[in-house]
Parts: C-alpha cells; sequence; structure tokens
C-alpha cells in the first residue's frame, strides 16, 4: 500500500479449501423415494450414499485472476482414472485477458484434507504461477488457521520465496475470506453439472436397455467427478464475481473498505423462550369417533371398528402388488465400463495435470510395446511349431513308407526269400542287395516286423495265453 492505497492489487490473494462430495445427497424433498410405514418406523426407502468427498484448494489475487486448481484427493496411489482426455484443458499457460491460469495440481493422501506436505506443492506451484505473471514479490496471502500453515517446511519454503501468509482469528475466517463469500457458487456449479451428466447417463442407459432407468441408478465415481469439474472450473466465477466477494470482506481494487463488511454477522441475536409445553404430535390431530368419550371402552371399540372397515376395503380393492409398489423387483442396468485403476504412482504426492497425463500416456506407450512384443513372439512361436509340425510330418511320412516297404518285403519273401543278390538284366550286372528283412520277426499279435521279439506287455499276455 502507498498512502493508503492498494497499488498492486495482483499482489494481494486469497487462498481456501472447499470440501466437495462426489456424488451425495442428490434426492431431496419430495424426490425422496418413500414407502408406508407403521409408526416408529421411517417411512424413507433406504438407500446406498457414496460419501466420498474431495478438497479442492482454490486461490485468487484481488484483481479478480483465478489462480490453477489444487484438487486433493483420499487415494494410497494415483491411478489411470485420475487422468480422462478431459483434463487436457489444463495446459500450464497463464490468460491474463480472462484472468485465470490453467495450471494444476493433484495431491494424493490418506485423509483427502490439506496436510503440510501437500500445501507445500501448492505454494511451489503458486510460486511458479506468480513468476510466469511477472508479479513482484513479496506478496500477501490471506487464510485461515489450519494446522498446515504452521508446517515447518510450510513455512520455510514462503520464507525464502516472500510469500507471506496472513490469517485472521479463530471462527472468523468466514466473514473476512474473500473466498468464503463465493464458493458457494463452486459447489452450486458442480451439482448443476452433476445433474447434467446423471440426465446424459440416464437417458444413454435407457436407450440402451429399452426401459426407464431410476436417477438413483446412476452413480457419480471420481473420474466423472474430474469430468464435470474440468467442464466447470473456468466458468463458476467470473472475474466481477471475485473482485465482488473481495469487496463483500472489506477490501477494494485500491483501498480498504470496512464499511462494506455486512454488519449482520456480529449480530448475537436473542434466543427464543424455552417453554415446558411441547408441540403438538399427530396423535393430537387424528380424527376420533364422534359423541365418545377418549379413553372409554366404547371408543376404543368404535375405533378398532373403523379399522377393520379400513382393512377390508382395503381387501375388496384389487391390484397386483406391482401396482402398490410391493414386491417390486428393480433391475439394475449394466453399467458402463469402470475407470482403469492402474497406478500412475506408488505412495502419496502431487502431480499437474500434465504430469499424470504424461505419465498415463507412457505407461499406454509401454504397454503397447509390451503388447507388440508379445505379439511377435507368438507369431515366432507358431511360426516356429508350425516349422516344427511340418518336419515331424515328413519324417512321420518316411518313418511310415519304410514300414510299407518292410512290410511289402516281409509278403514278398515269406517264407522263402526271393531276393537275389547279383542278377543280369539285358546283359548288365545289377545288385539289389541282401534281403531287406534278413534277421527280422514278426510279432503274431500286433503283426509288427522288428529285430527282436515284441517287448509289449499285451503282446507277451497274449502269447503266454496261448502257449498255456
Amino acid at each position: 500500500m502507498v498512502d493508503g492505497k492498494i497499488v498492486h492489487p495482483d499482489r494481494v490473494l486469497n487462498r481456501d479449501e472447499s470440501p466437495q462430495f462426489v456424488d451425495f445427497n442428490t434426492l431431496r424433498g419430495n424426490n425422496i423415494r418413500r414407502r408406508v410405514a407403521s409408526t416408529g418406523d421411517s417411512a424413507v426407502l433406504p438407500k446406498q450414499e457414496n460419501r466420498e468427498c474431495v478438497s479442492i484448494d482454490v486461490t485468487m489475487s484481488l484483481d479478480g485472476f483465478l489462480f490453477g486448481p489444487h484438487i486433493i484427493i483420499a487415494r494410497e496411489c494415483l491411478t489411470e482414472s485420475c487422468a480422462p482426455d478431459e483434463v487436457a484443458v489444463f495446459d500450464d499457460c497463464i490468460n491474463e485477458k480472462l484472468k485465470y491460469s490453467t495450471h494444476s495440481l493433484i495431491s494424493n493422501n490418506q485423509c483427502g484434507v490439506q496436510t503440510g506436505v501437500t500445501l507445500l506443492q501448492r505454494y511451489k506451484l503458486l510460486d511458479r504461477e506468480l513468476t510466469a505473471r511477472g508479479t513482484e514479490r513479496p506478496v500477501v496471502e490471506m487464510t485461515d488457521n489450519h494446522d498446515s500453515r504452521y508446517d515447518d517446511d510450510v513455512m520455510e519454503f514462503c520464507a525464502e520465496h516472500q510469500i507471506v501468509q496472513w490469517s485472521e482469528k479463530a471462527n472468523t475466517s468466514g466473514i473476512f475470506q474473500a473466498l468464503d463469500q463465493v464458493n458457494r457458487q463452486l459447489h452450486t456449479e458442480y451439482n448443476k453439472g452433476v445433474r447434467e451428466f446423471k440426465k446424459t447417463r440416464k437417458a444413454q442407459l435407457a436407450m440402451e436397455f429399452q426401459r426407464s432407468v431410476d436417477e438413483s441408478e446412476v452413480k457419480v465415481n471420481t473420474t466423472d467427478f474430474l469430468r464435470i469439474f474440468c467442464d466447470i472450473w473456468f466458468t463458476w466465477s467470473t472475474v466481477m464475481d471475485r473482485k465482488t466477494a473481495w469487496r463483500r470482506v472489506g477490501i477494494m481494487q485500491e483501498c480498504v473498505a470496512p464499511g462494506e463488511i455486512n454488519r449482520e454477522h456480529f449480530v448475537v441475536h436473542a434466543q427464543p423462550e424455552v417453554t415446558d409445553s411441547a408441540p403438538p404430535s399427530f396423535v393430537d390431530f387424528s380424527g376420533s369417533p364422534e359423541g365418545f368419550r377418549r379413553g372409554t371402552p366404547e371408543y376404543y371399540k368404535r375405533k378398532i371398528a373403523a379399522i377393520r372397515a379400513l382393512g377390508q376395503e382395503w381387501e375388496t380393492f384389487e391390484t397386483t402388488p406391482m401396482l402398490r409398489g410391493i414386491l417390486e423387483i428393480q433391475s439394475v442396468p449394466k453399467l458402463p465400463p469402470k475407470p482403469s485403476k492402474g497406478r500412475l504412482s506408488d505412495n502419496n504426492g502431487s502431480f499437474t495435470f500434465n504430469e499424470i497425463r504424461k505419465k498415463k500416456a507412457a505407461k499406454k506407450q509401454a504397454e503397447e510395446d509390451a503388447r507388440l512384443e508379445t505379439e511377435f513372439r507368438v507369431l515366432q512361436r507358431d511360426l516356429a511349431k508350425e516349422q516344427r509340425d511340418a518336419e515331424n510330418a515328413a519324417t512321420a511320412a518316411t518313418k511310415r513308407q519304410k514300414l510299407e516297404a518292410l512290410q511289402h518285403a516281409w509278403e514278398r519273401c515269406t517264407p522263402v526269400c526271393s531276393c537275389r543278390p547279383l542278377v543280369f538284366i539285358g546283359g548288365i550286372r545289377t545288385y539289389f542287395g541282401p534281403c531287406e528283412i534278413a534277421g527280422l520277426k514278426r510279432c503274431p499279435v500286433c503283426h509288427e516286423i522288428k529285430k527282436s521279439k515284441c517287448a509289449k506287455a499285451a503282446c507277451k499276455a497274449a502269447l503266454a495265453a496261448v502257449s498255456t
């Protein structure tokens, strides 16, 4: 400030974390499915609830500039589901005309909330963004009193890079933080995105399965959260919205204006008087038989008669259990394929969306290379197998030809050999060689020609049976 005026509004920052349910409490009011219940039982049908929550770390400056988001999720590691194609909008650039940054950061830890480790990574990203904007140092960042702000590494980094953390007193940040005046718009826009996403997914499932699909059957996972978040991040608030939020906490573009703070937050409302009389219950408004005093035997007789008459009326009303909502069978639609859970990191850490996109692309390339190498090895194995099969077939054919020739020679030279070692054919001396079956024996059981007696157990048993 110079002479009481704010000369560099880009050096005044505000950062705050805001929890956001991924998919919870979407059914409200008349949309809640109910059932007929007796006294004391809940009339609301039980349903599954997704209590998964992420933390969105938002930072903006007094001139309306929106810095890149920091998302903290509760996971042991980052997987491919944390890098859908939509995160490509965060390309690590500074857009001064539209007053926003496309830098980003996603962190994972066991609790899904800000810690000293994740905050240190956020400040490192903020330092790069301030340098890219050309913002002079030091800068003042308004924040709350969360214990992560007082981490030793965080305080040391902020001192080295001239980032001054300024926090309000406990339980007052909701009044004096600009982001607390505009964060509701972020939740509202995200909930709108969830509703539109569910309507679109519901229509897709109804078209695919040719039946009506209840909205409660459509679920939102972390990948869907990131897709919706990427769609609404650059439009959930305008530059004027952010400047107005600063004005509501008494900080204008050029000066401090405490008179702009809404003083209703400081009013202590009078407590309502406590009376001994309890509010009327439902029983007080229930109808009673006319002309009879409550609690008398005749009163209860008429009451029981009215209940029996109502039961008989229901028994005579012919309908199917389906129309009454009894024994209703709800078929669960086939859900879309779950996002890949392949790991991109082995432990807790922080990465920009560009980094996890590159990790995902590198992993896919490695998997593709491994797949091609496997296919090449399978092809080589198949070719080698075909070659071995061809060689075995040729060997078997040669062996079969030799056996056939041997059988033919046996038939020719049994019982008297007709082979001659030397003969003259047409005046030419021809040598046939010795007899092919000379010294060979033929098994009388399997009829195979061998050099010695057949050693097969079946043949031995058959010959032993014949000899006895």
